[in-house]
């Protein structure tokens, strides 16, 4: 389903990732994805020591890079409605991001394009994950308001070390109740605080939980 989100990633005092998406933004889709993949152990440890692996590009450096990465790639598969790329720059990757950036090396750094600017897209941005590594918390956005998790009265969603979980700190089925986010470019709050400025999607109302299906 064609549900837009950013998947971020906030280290060392700035955002290293913002992973524009287009298909499955809900919790059920790409939010499981990435709770299962910061609840594995040691995967936040590695995915920190990875991040020097992550290349921004400005938008004239995307199309270059796509232009070159299509010559070198002549037979790669081209996804419905987008034009062939590489996985890091493709709007399909979603959460499989994070596995792109783990395996990646320091001599094949992984080429991405920040999409900081899609928070303030009212119409279009569902939902937003950050993980910040800094704090070692997982945030979800959605509708103008910081999603956490039920019975956390905490400004941040704070779940420990990630990369020590066995499973006990995050529930199996995790529910998420919404509180008010400053804005993200608002002065005297720093990143990560984002702020979607939109309407609620449809079971987002005030007061409603929404619930990321159990992981098996």
């Amino acid at each position: 389903m064609g549900t837009r989100h950013l998947i971020c990633i906030y280290h060392n005092g700035r955002f290293v990732l913002a992973q524009y998406g287009q298909w499955d933004g809900y919790p059920d889709g790409q939010g499981v994805v990435i709770l299962a993949f910061v609840k594995a152990p040691g995967n936040v440890a590695l995915l920190a020591s990875k991040t020097p692996n992550i290349k921004p590009l400005t938008i004239a450096e995307v199309d270059d890079y796509i232009k070159a990465w299509t010559l070198e790639n002549p037979n790669a598969e081209t996804p419905i409605f987008s034009q062939p790329c590489p996985p890091s720059l493709s709007r399909n990757t979603g959460a499989k991001m994070l596995d792109l950036i783990a395996a990646s090396t320091s001599e094949v750094k992984v080429p991405v394009y920040l999409e900081l600017d899609f928070v303030k897209d009212g119409l279009f941005c569902e939902w937003a994950y950050v993980i910040d590594l800094d704090r070692e918390t997982l945030e979800v956005y959605c509708g103008g308001e910081r999603l956490h998790y039920e019975g956390d009265a905490s400004h941040v969603n704070e779940v420990g070390r990630l990369d020590e979980i066995e499973g006990s700190a995050l529930p199996r089925e995790t529910t998420f109740n919404s509180t008010s986010a400053p804005n993200l470019y608002q002065d005297g709050y720093p990143p990560p605080d984002l702020h979607l400025p939109m309407a609620r999607p449809k079971g987002a109302e005030e007061g409603n939980a929404l619930s990321l299906s159990p992981l098996t």
